[in-house]
């Protein structure tokens, strides 16, 4: 079994170019060849093709965690949720060297366990990034472009980490099948 990694999960098309069929007017096509025109070979560890029934539900899930944990943030006590900087960043360093162990190994269980860390130190985010921009604004600082800026990466974050767990796991249901 092939380790699955964010490539193989997000990329749709399993046709590509071969030395014998690419020509400069079709490069990178993306559907089958024309009958009678010579097939491309099979890639080996083709990724397959996902459903794209998962980016409207990758979306409406990053959503409703970013409504559910600004709002907490929101009518937490303040400040409450300052403290969680320090470990937030501690989970990121530790995502980091968990990549780079895993681009040596290749293992699908650390590909796994990092999205899903992922997925919560994100989520820390969001309450953290929406705490620390209140504390800004009471103090003065009305940059709220930046303000914005952050929460849409922390967005962003979220939408990317659910789309690939997403993808992993209709991956899994195609391969009980």
């Amino acid at each position: 079994m092939a380790p699955v990694t964010p490539t193989s999960v997000l990329q749709a098309s399993t046709w590509g170019p071969c030395c014998r069929c690419a020509s400069p007017s079709t490069p990178g096509r993306s559907s089958p060849p024309p009958p009678g025109a010579p097939q491309c070979p099979p890639r080996p560890h083709s990724p397959p093709v996902l459903s794209p029934s998962i980016i409207p539900t990758a979306f409406l899930g990053t959503a409703t965690i970013f409504t559910c944990f600004s709002l907490s943030a929101l009518y937490a006590r303040r400040r409450s949720f300052l403290y969680l900087g320090g470990f937030l960043l501690s989970g990121l360093t530790l995502m980091l060297l968990s990549s780079l162990v895993n681009s040596f190994m290749g293992s699908t269980w650390l590909f796994t366990a990092n999205l899903y860390l992922g997925l919560m130190i994100m989520c820390g985010f969001v309450l953290f990034d929406t705490q620390l921009i209140i504390e800004k604004a009471e103090s003065g600082d009305k940059d709220y472009i930046w303000h914005c800026v952050d929460l849409f990466l922390d967005f962003v974050n979220i939408f990317r980490e659910l789309l690939m767990i997403l993808g992993m796991t209709e991956n899994k249901k195609k391969e009980k099948k």
